[in-house]
C-alpha cells in the first residue's frame, strides 16, 4: 500500500519540490484543485492520507476524525492558529510548521 501525503491548501506556483521529494521518498502526493473554501472536500482528498501540509485550513478534532490515517501535518507559515494541537496530540499525530516563514514580509 502506497503512503499518501496530501496538500490541501494551495496557492503556490510551482509544487515541484514536494513532488520530486515526497516521489523520492517513495510517497503518493495528491494536491487538491477544486474551490479554496470546500473543506470538506479537502479532508474527503485527505481521507486515507498520513500527511497533510496545510495553510490556512481548519484542523480540528471533527476534522481529525475524517482523516484516520493521519500521522504528520505540516503548516505552511508559522504559529498553529488553525490546528487543535491537543486533539493532534491525543492522537499522537506529529505537528509542525515552517521556521522563519515570511520572515522577509514581516520585516518590510
Amino acid at each position: 500500500m502506497t503512503t499518501k501525503i496530501a496538500i490541501l491548501d494551495t496557492g503556490y506556483e510551482s509544487y515541484a519540490y514536494e513532488k520530486k521529494l515526497f516521489s523520492d521518498k517513495g510517497y503518493e502526493l495528491s494536491i487538491y484543485k477544486g474551490p479554496k473554501r470546500n473543506r470538506e472536500q479537502k479532508y474527503l482528498l485527505a481521507k486515507d492520507a498520513h500527511g497533510i501540509l496545510v495553510r490556512e485550513l481548519l484542523i480540528d478534532d471533527r476534522a481529525l476524525k475524517l482523516m484516520p490515517r493521519l500521522k504528520a501535518i505540516v503548516r505552511y507559515g508559522v504559529g498553529y492558529d488553525n490546528i487543535d494541537l491537543n486533539a493532534c496530540r491525543k492522537r499522537n499525530i506529529r505537528v509542525a510548521n515552517v521556521q522563519g516563514y515570511a520572515n522577509h514580509s514581516v520585516s518590510d
